[in-house]
């Protein structure tokens, strides 16, 4: 019984970490302390963010001005080609609207 007990520590400590592992052990529940920053790193990541942010809404408008001028010659001459890039254009606003939902949730 012990060896298992020896095996599965081990393991789990593999997959999962020496806490989990120490916590199976143990049957005790480890309660981690919250992590503390520094002003620098605080400062970095809301720097960081923003930068993102910014990089997301400059490639948003760029996409808007993109599907305004596909559906200005949609209006033209429609073809599939122009449908083909309104969607693909379309997806890639969806996809930038989410990671802009994504970063501002950090």
């Amino acid at each position: 019984m012990r060896t298992t007990i020896d095996k599965m520590a081990t393991y789990i400590g593999t997959k999962f970490g020496d806490d989990a592992a120490q916590e199976w052990v143990s049957n005790k529940k480890t309660i981690m302390p919250e992590p503390t920053y520094s002003q620098a790193i605080l400062i970095r990541h809301s720097q960081r963010v923003r930068a993102t942010r910014d990089r997301i809404e400059l490639k948003l408008r760029g996409l808007s001005s993109e599907k305004t001028a596909i559906e200005a010659e949609i209006q033209v001459a429609s073809s599939r080609t122009l449908l083909r890039e309104l969607r693909e254009v379309d997806d890639q606003i969806a996809k930038c609207n989410i990671e802009l939902a994504d970063e501002v949730e950090i």
